[in-house]
């Protein structure tokens, strides 16, 4: 062997022991930053699916609230035209029923808060009539003529007449028995 060959093994032998762990360690970083860029970009991207998903959940909930929102909406829609109707047990019904559809709080409450006031609507309603009926009976009886205000009482079937109904038959029979004690008495 030649002492020029021996010169270049040793440099060949001195390269690969210097250069062969700066080629190894270089496999590995790059090896490494593969891995911690792949793991980032996976994070990353469930982070992405993570706040689609959170975005998709927030608008399929908001679409259900304005879903909710509208159908609520109509029903008191419907309810309004009924009370102007003054068809009372209609427009309870209504929104009775809607009370037991929805059960959010915010429409819970506005739901109560409504079918309270077309309990007292009713109930001035009923008030109203019940006293024009009375009018009316009371200028008959006024007259001597307690069969008409009898039958004000017991043959209405107007507006709010089941509403009424109870109240009217006890007016009846005062009337019913008032004309039985002047029959008697005369």
């Amino acid at each position: 062997m030649n002492r020029h060959e021996g010169k270049t093994g040793k440099k060949l032998i001195f390269l690969i022991a210097v250069l062969l762990p700066v080629i190894i360690a270089a496999i590995f970083l790059f090896n490494a930053k593969k891995n911690f860029d792949l793991k980032k970009k996976m994070e990353y991207e469930k982070q992405v699916q993570l706040q689609a998903e959170a975005e998709k959940k927030e608008r399929i909930k908001k679409e259900a609230e304005d879903k909710i929102r509208e159908h609520w909406r109509k029903t008191v829609q419907e309810a309004n035209t009924l009370i102007q109707e003054e068809n009372f047990a209609t427009a309870l019904a209504k929104m009775e029923a809607l009370r037991e559809e929805i059960k959010e709080a915010a429409f819970t409450q506005k739901t109560e808060t409504y079918i309270q006031n077309i309990v007292k609507l009713r109930e001035i309603a009923v008030k109203k009539l019940m006293n024009k009926l009375t009018s009316e009976a009371n200028l008959f009886i006024a007259e001597g003529n307690t069969r008409k205000a009898f039958m004000i009482y017991k043959n209405y079937s107007g507006k709010l007449a089941e509403e009424t109904k109870e109240e009217r038959e006890k007016l009846a029979a005062k009337i019913s028995e008032y004309q039985n004690t002047q029959a008697k008495n005369n």
